[in-house]
């Protein structure tokens, strides 16, 4: 086309490589014409390739060697194929004649090889050239459809007879085939990916190209990954290691980006995707010109330059694909890619109908045993092409031995086989050597043939062997020389066997050799001359010797004996038999000392020892003897004794004969070695050596333990016992103990053994392997301390020895491994003390208990909770959780972190927030959840305890006094009255603590260490106690004016006080004398009258005031309308404590009580209103000085006194004292545990730090005073 054409749209062809030459064409120079004969001078020019058939044309010739095209401008040597399999191929050839004269016609003989192959011929045949002229040329053409693809060769000779230079008449070229060739017309079968498509923008053939892209007038989209396969071809028939480039081309144009590109793939054997190239860039970016450029590749395999996209034999498989992958970035787009003629190029193997192999003749074969035969065997190939082949044979017996042989009698390369040209055959050379034992007759055997390309191409053939008889003689040969004595005939006996197959006759002649002077030897006069001798059934030939008399010892005669088959004379078989004079032996063994081993006769296990006999030669004259070891038992023992020679011993020397002895690897320690007889025939005199029987050999003890792992955990919990399995095996002959160590551990690490659930901290005994029990399987726990650091790493070893002796190989003794310190998170509950409390059913109590952190790591969040329920329900309480400054309600989690080992306390307060009922039970959970268990989960822990509300404290106090505020008349007392209500559950100690400057008298009890208590006992059915302390005050020595200060305490616990005032009138003083105080009215005469009268009125007055006095009190108490109201100061506070209520008996301490001084309020006397009398409080030890102090009321009367003073003024005789109906009281005391009041009957007890006073049966079960809380 013109290069302004405008009708028709020019397609050129853009090269970016260089151009390229698929295969040069092999040139022969013209040879110059002979100047002589015929004038001829033929050869071939030019090659050219088309397709016969017009659709093939247009279909496959872009890309061929057709050339020109019209159209297409590509160069003459841009091509990858010169036709497609299966795609009919006319081929065509120039012939020039450079000669004088014109060819005539002639045959040019055509031939086109595989080149995978040798001689494998796809095409043969002969086209006939009619003439060439002289100086012309002549162009011949013939059709072809090619069936294999691949790289071939095309060989053309020119059968000319009269040709002038025959060394040009041959020429040969290559030729190509492409397998597939492909338009991008349909791709139905193909995998698109977006983007991908047939188009016809732009194509080179088949109006059709595959493109990625939206068509010329747009472009493809950013970010696109996407790519077109092929079908899946079945590609598995390519030839074994191909020698010539195979792969794909196509032709290309467009445009793509930089950073787009389209990855050339293709899928290997394993199903992955291999790249075996990209291409990018821009090839034409537009068409609108009217024309549009194209390219392809350019590649240098080996030698050739090829625009093919070299492949390996690993794509080609039974599902072979091709890829295209299409990537495009961000940055911008382009048209893309158009591709178009895609050409698949591989050399396909032989199929198996091309080989043929035939068995053709088989010769005969004969041979006797253990001789080798000859068998002639022709082999022809049958195939098309040249292979080689591999004999075989099988069915012959395992001890016949087969070489296989060429007709030069080389032997041949079962591995490489025998090569053969296609309709040629080969001679083969079998050769069978028959066993010994070989049995006679024919003996068949199966022959293969096999194609060495093609194994399952092959013949086989039956053959047989005659296995021929023999017949041969054979005379054993002497063992020892046989000795007659001087003067004497002896007989002895020469051994013919049959060796052949069958039974024969053989013929016997003796001829001399050596035959001494006087000597006969030779066959006993009663031996026939010839025997009958059956296989296997040796024959003994009787022989004579005579020796003359006087001849010396060892001289000798010989003779020649020889025995001959008469079935084949050509068999026999001769020695020489000797005789020799006798002489008389004396000769023993011994063992020599220096010739024992230093260790003694042990021996290990699978090691040899040597023993060295000692034969002496006790004769008169030397002698020769024949050495042999009578060994028995010890049958795994192993006995080398050497060959030894008949040796010649000096008189009087010896001979030393070694034995090697080899205990069994497997023997046990304390195993029995064989019994050693050496024995010893001399060969002058025939006679016995002394001999004796060894048997000290025994098997020494070998200590060999092995110790494996079988489970070894790769981390270790700490404060957990770690389990590693391992095991010892006793590869010892013998027992062993075996002792575990581990060296390396530290020492704040512990461990032990477990053997079969027993702890071991001994030796472990093993016993040898045949007793069944030489494996120990042993479980060892390494413990690590709790507080070991997570995550550290430790590098131990497991260590076993013997007990006792050396292992043998330490190499298996020891075992190393690394451990990692696991993660421990593990919460410990310490409880509280008690599995149930008690409290005041209005008061608090407070609970403490610990939580330890027993891991290696910080527990970030260790939840603490507290649950309760309550009987009766709902109970008005309050639930307080404390940890440090962190605190939670009852139900509500109290969470802080606990460092890695750490113990933190809790406090749990319980407050009655209103008075409970009694006996009302709190049940009480402690919830602690941290930690992991060994599920990664988190741990619960929990702990229930109770707490009791049986103990009601509740005590009121209110005062009466109707004095207060008033002034008395001198001689008037004040009084008030202390009411007390309890409505505890427990006994109530109550003291009422005084302080002022008067005198008081409290229930009938004056008042001197300023305080007062009694006991409220519990009210029954939980009503109420009373009880009121009744008290007066006497002005005594103090002034008019002053103030009672009262206050009730229970237990040292204030609940209330006040004071009251007492206030008394100035005392008016007696003027009238003596009898002032008396009345004026009366009189007495006389001093001792006066007195007498005073002390006697003094005393009606004192006993009548008394009875008043508690009449009054009566009435007063009766009548008082003033109530004063005690006010609770504080509430009580007691711990509870049992009250038993019996004991053992406790003798009271003489003496009177202590009376101790507290450093706030004096001890209280404990009254109640029975009196102590005097006389109970002497029989306990008081002193009068102490009853006067304490009781002045019990002073002794001054009776004595007034009536010495009566006595005095004259009078008859002393007035007699009246003695009270009542007589005097001990004090009123209750037990401080019982309540009870204590009688004379009693045995008392007081506690020594508060002074309280128990009753001493009550005292034994009660551990601490209930008062003071003070161990008695």
């Amino acid at each position: 086309m013109s290069e302004g054409g405008t009708t028709t749209m020019r397609k050129a062809l853009f090269l970016c490589f260089l151009m390229l030459a698929s295969s040069s064409l092999l040139m022969v120079d013209n040879a110059e014409s002979a100047s002589g004969r015929s004038g001829i001078d033929v050869y071939i020019s030019d090659y050219s390739f088309d397709y016969v058939n017009s659709a093939d044309v247009n279909t496959y010739k872009m890309f061929s060697s057709n050339y020109p095209i019209s159209g297409f401008d590509k160069p003459e040597t841009l091509f990858i194929t010169d036709g497609v399999l299966g795609a009919d191929l006319r081929i065509s050839f120039t012939i020039s004649n450079d000669g004088t004269s014109d060819s005539s016609g002639f045959a040019a003989n055509v031939v086109i090889l595989h080149d995978e192959y040798i001689k494998f011929e796809l095409l043969n045949t002969t086209v006939q050239v009619s003439n060439v002229p002289a100086q012309g040329t002549s162009t011949v053409s013939f059709d072809w459809m090619p069936n294999y693809a691949g790289n071939h060769s095309l060989v053309i000779n020119l059968a000319n007879t009269n040709d002038d230079n025959y060394a040009n008449n041959e020429r040969t070229r290559h030729l190509t085939i492409a397998w597939h060739y492909d338009n991008c017309d349909d791709l139905s079968q193909w995998s698109a990916g977006t983007g991908w498509q047939a188009n016809s923008d732009a194509t080179i053939s088949m109006n059709s190209a595959c493109h990625v892209g939206n068509g010329e007038s747009s472009t493809y989209g950013d970010g696109w990954s996407t790519s077109l396969d092929t079908p899946v071809w079945d590609l598995s028939d390519i030839a074994t290691n191909p020698t010539r480039v195979i792969g794909y081309g196509f032709f290309y144009t467009g445009s793509i980006l930089s950073g787009d590109s389209i990855s050339l793939q293709a899928r290997k054997n394993d199903g992955s995707w291999e790249e075996l190239g990209s291409m990018t860039g821009t090839v034409d970016a537009s068409f609108q010109d009217g024309s549009t450029n194209w390219q392809t590749f350019s590649n240098t395999v080996g030698s050739q330059t090829t625009p093919v996209i070299p492949m390996q034999p690993r794509h080609f498989h039974t599902s072979s694909q091709l890829r295209f992958h299409f990537s495009s970035d961000s940055s911008g787009s382009a048209i893309g890619y158009w591709i178009d003629d895609i050409v698949l190029i591989y050399d396909q193997k032989a199929k198996v109908e091309e080989f043929d192999w035939d068995i053709a003749t088989v010769g005969s074969a004969a041979a006797q045993r253990e001789e080798w035969s000859d068998q002639t065997i022709v082999i022809q190939n049958n195939g098309n092409l040249s292979d080689k082949f591999i004999p075989s044979v099988s069915g012959l017996p395992d001890e016949w031995e087969v070489i296989y042989t060429h007709e030069s009698g080389s032997n041949i390369d079962a591995l490489n086989g025998v090569r053969v040209a296609p309709g040629e055959s080969k001679d083969l050379h079998v050769k069978i050597r028959p066993g010994p034992n070989a049995s006679l007759g024919v003996e068949s055997y199966v022959l293969d043939i096999r194609s060495m390309e093609q194994s399952s191409v092959f013949d086989s053939r039956n053959v047989s062997i005659t296995v021929l008889a023999d017949f041969i003689p054979s005379i054993q040969p002497q063992i020892s020389i046989p000795v007659c004595a001087a003067g004497n005939s002896c007989e002895f006996f020469v051994t013919v066997e049959n060796i052949g197959d069958s039974s024969d006759t053989f013929d016997l002649e003796v001829s001399p050799f050596d035959v001494k002077t006087g000597w006969s030897l030779g066959l006993a006069w009663d031996q026939s001359t010839s025997i009958v001798v059956a296989p296997g059934t040796p024959e003994l030939v009787k022989m004579m010797v005579s020796v003359p008399e006087g001849e010396a010892p060892d001289v000798s005669s010989s003779v020649n004996f020889q025995a001959t088959s008469r079935t084949d004379p050509e068999r026999s078989d001769s020695i020489q038999i000797s005789a020799a004079a006798a002489m008389v032996s004396a000769a023993e063994f011994s063992l020599e000392d220096e010739n024992i081993p230093t260790n003694g006769w042990e021996v290990e296990p699978g090691e040899s020892i040597v023993i060295r006999f000692s034969l002496w030669n006790n004769a008169s004259r030397q002698d020769t003897f024949s050495f042999s070891l009578d060994v028995q038992g010890g049958r795994t023992w192993s006995v080398d004794v050497q060959d030894y020679p008949n040796l010649p011993i000096n008189s009087g020397s010896s001979a030393t004969y070694i034995a090697t002895i080899t205990a069994p690897s497997t023997a046990q320690a304390g195993d029995p070695g064989p019994v050693l007889t050496p024995q010893a025939n001399s060969i002058r005199s025939n006679m016995n050596a002394s001999t004796f029987q060894f048997s000290e050999l025994r098997v020494s003890t070998l200590h060999d333990l092995l110790l494996r792992a079988s489970d070894m955990p790769p981390y270790i919990t700490p404060g957990i016992g770690t389990g590693f399995n391992i095991e010892i095996e006793n590869d010892g002959n013998g027992p062993v103990d075996a002792i575990l160590s581990l060296p390396d551990l530290p020492q704040t690490w512990h461990w032990w053994s477990v053997v079969d659930g027993v702890n071991i901290t001994g030796p472990i005994r093993l016993s040898p392997s045949y007793e069944q029990m030489d494996i120990a399987y042993v479980e060892l726990f390494i413990l690590a301390p709790a507080d070991e650091i997570a995550g550290e790493s430790l590098e131990f070893s497991i260590f076993v020895e013997p007990w006792e002796g050396e292992d043998i190989d330490l190499t298996n003794n020891e075992i190393i491994h690394e451990v990692i310190t696991s993660q421990v998170r593990q919460p410990i509950l310490y409880p509280p003390e008690k599995s149930e409390y008690r409290m005041n059913t209005d008061g608090a109590i407070t609970i403490y208990f610990n939580v330890l952190n027993l891991g290696n790591t910080r527990e970030s969040e260790m939840k603490v909770r507290v649950d309760h329920t309550s009987t009766p329900a709902a109970a008005d309480i309050t639930i307080l959780l404390e940890r440090g400054s962190k605190s939670s309600a009852s139900g509500q989690w109290l969470t802080s972190s606990v460092l890695a080992g750490q113990q933190v306390e809790y406090m749990l307060t319980i407050i009655a927030d209103s008075d409970l009922t009694l006996n009302t039970k709190l049940n009480v959970k402690i919830t602690v959840v941290g930690g992991l268990d060994e599920f990664s989960q988190p741990l619960m822990l929990e702990h229930e305890f109770s707490i009791l509300a049986d103990v009601r404290r509740d005590v009121t106090a209110n005062l009466l006094a109707p004095t207060d505020g008033e002034s008395l008349k001198w001689g008037e007392e004040h009084t008030f009255t202390v009411e007390l209500e309890s409505h505890s559950s427990i006994p109530e100690i109550i003291t009422l603590n005084f302080t002022g400057t008067r005198t008081l008298i409290c229930n009938g009890n004056p008042i001197n260490s300023g305080s007062y208590s009694l006991t409220l006992q519990p009210p029954p059915s939980h009503t109420s106690t009373f009880d009121k302390v009744i008290c007066k005050a006497t002005q005594g020595d103090s002034g008019m004016r002053g103030e009672i200060q009262i206050t009730v305490s229970v237990e040292n616990n204030e609940i209330t006080s006040w004071t009251i005032s007492s206030d008394w009138q100035q005392k008016q003083v007696a003027t009238n004398g003596l009898l002032g105080g008396v009345g004026e009215t009366e009189y007495i005469a006389g001093g001792a009258g006066i007195l007498l009268l005073v002390v006697i009125t003094l005393l009606v007055l004192a006993r009548k005031g008394s009875k008043e006095e508690e009449y009054e009190d009566e009435e007063d108490y009766q009548g008082e309308e003033d109530n004063y109201s005690a006010k609770v100061l504080a509430p009580i506070e007691q711990n509870y404590q049992t009250y038993p209520t019996a004991g053992v008996v406790e003798t009271i301490p003489s003496g009177p009580p202590i009376t101790q001084i507290m450093p706030v309020v004096q001890e209280p006397v404990v009254q109640e209103p029975k009196q102590w009398s005097r006389e109970e409080l002497l029989a306990s030890g008081w002193t009068n000085e102490q009853i006067v102090a304490s009781y002045p009321h019990l002073a002794i009367s001054s009776t004595s006194s007034l009536t010495n003073a009566f006595d005095s003024l004259g009078g008859n005789s002393a007035p007699q004292e009246q003695e009270q109906a009542d007589g005097p009281a001990l004090p009123a005391v209750n037990c401080v545990i019982t309540g009870q009041e204590l009688t004379s009957n009693d045995q008392w007890a007081q506690c020594t730090s508060c002074g309280a006073w128990a009753e001493a049966t009550a005292k034994v079960g009660c551990d601490n005073c209930p008062r003071c809380r003070a161990a008695w």
